[in-house]
């Protein structure tokens, strides 16, 4: 019943469409935090769930965070968030979480943090596919480089998994199919059946 802030890593602009697919799945109704300049080009994401993050402007930036919080001081919602603020190969470490995520949790002192992993695997077909790992929840009070450390490990986990040939089966075919019947896994399963 407690708020869930989910803090991945931030790997292509692909993410979004993930956290949307994935919110639908979790249930639905998270909110996912975008960079305002992407939400200007891409606008329906707002109806999938977005709030804007300015990444120019540390001042409105600090607004939006709390303006997030007050979304994820009520029980049973989620919110996600990409620290890293940009896109950053998944190997690269540190993983260079800024803090503007433990903010959000000062503010919102009920909910859990659960870290997030994910990489876009390429194996024998043409069509990636995106592995998502969760971690176990973290309290709100956690430090930030507990989280970034729990993302990374994360990544070595899906690393291994790869390497060891040991992927588990598609939550949601390439073929188009979608486990939910929401607006993120009909507008999915479209994006999918379009691939050539």
């Amino acid at each position: 019943a407690a708020p869930v802030l989910f803090c991945a890593n931030h790997l292509s602009a692909h993410d979004a469409y993930a956290v949307a697919v994935l919110d639908e799945v979790l249930g639905g109704g998270g909110r996912v935090l975008m960079d305002e300049a992407q939400l200007e080009r891409l606008p329906f994401f707002r109806s999938l769930g977005a709030l804007p993050l300015s990444l120019t402007s540390p001042r409105r930036a600090l607004s939006q965070l709390a303006d997030a919080a007050t979304w994820l001081s009520s029980p049973r919602r989620s919110l996600w968030i990409f620290p890293q603020g940009r896109h950053v190969p998944s190997w690269r470490r540190p993983l260079g979480f800024r803090r503007g995520f433990v903010r959000v949790l000062r503010q919102a002192p009920t909910a859990v943090v659960v870290p997030v992993s994910w990489l876009l695997v390429f194996r024998d077909a043409l069509q990636p596919l995106f592995v998502v790992r969760f971690g176990r929840p973290l309290p709100g009070d956690v430090d930030a480089d507990v989280v970034e450390a729990a993302v990374a490990d994360g990544l070595d986990a899906i690393d291994a998994r790869v390497a060891a040939g040991a992927l588990p089966a598609p939550l949601i075919s390439g073929q188009g199919g979608a486990p939910g019947r929401g607006p993120a896994s009909r507008w999915l399963a479209r994006l999918v059946r379009s691939l050539p």
